[in-house]
């Protein structure tokens, strides 16, 4: 998606009109993207919204100043932890715990794509972070039926499959 100026430049929007509109977003101070395909995105949403970017590894560097963090995140800043898409969560865990041991506060993460498992909010260490997303698979699969691209056969087995991977919320309209 990085690759195509327009479609991204679209998306960026959605994604900065979607952040807005949530109460939440007026405390954000510093905009985070996770390694690598987050940082992308946080660059494109700090960029439009004129909030320094920061972005945090998976790991720690082997050398230098060892850090996970490149940027400034300062202590009791809320930050946005931004990514291209949440399946489990799983790669989300060590991101926010490096916010967490900055001393910052995040309390929400933003993704394009949610696959579905973790739909409203995800929890680290007995804390609820508000997910927003574009989009899921229940979209897509919604508009593969109304443009009738996909048979009521093939929807059912793709829906069997996502159950089969924790998706949930799969409610589609013919």
């Amino acid at each position: 998606m990085i690759s195509f100026p327009e479609q991204r430049k679209k998306i960026i929007n959605f994604a900065v009109e979607k952040l807005k509109s949530h109460n939440i977003f007026i405390k954000i101070k510093n905009i985070a993207g996770g390694e690598s395909a987050g940082i992308p995105f946080a660059s494109f949403i700090s960029q439009k919204l004129n909030l320094p970017l920061s972005y945090i590894r998976k790991e720690k560097k082997r050398f230098g100043k060892n850090s996970q963090i490149e940027g400034i995140i300062k202590p009791n800043e809320n930050v946005l932890l931004v990514e291209d898409l949440m399946t489990d969560g799983g790669s989300k865990v060590k991101f926010i715990e490096s916010i967490l041991k900055a001393k910052a506060k995040i309390n929400m993460i933003f993704v394009i794509f949610n696959y579905g498992i973790n739909i409203d909010f995800f929890e680290v260490k007995k804390k609820k972070i508000k997910v927003l997303h574009l989009a899921t698979w229940q979209d897509v699969l919604h508009e593969f039926t109304k443009s009738k691209k996909i048979s009521d056969k093939d929807k059912k087995k793709i829906e069997k499959f996502l159950k089969s991977i924790g998706v949930k919320n799969l409610k589609f309209s013919p």
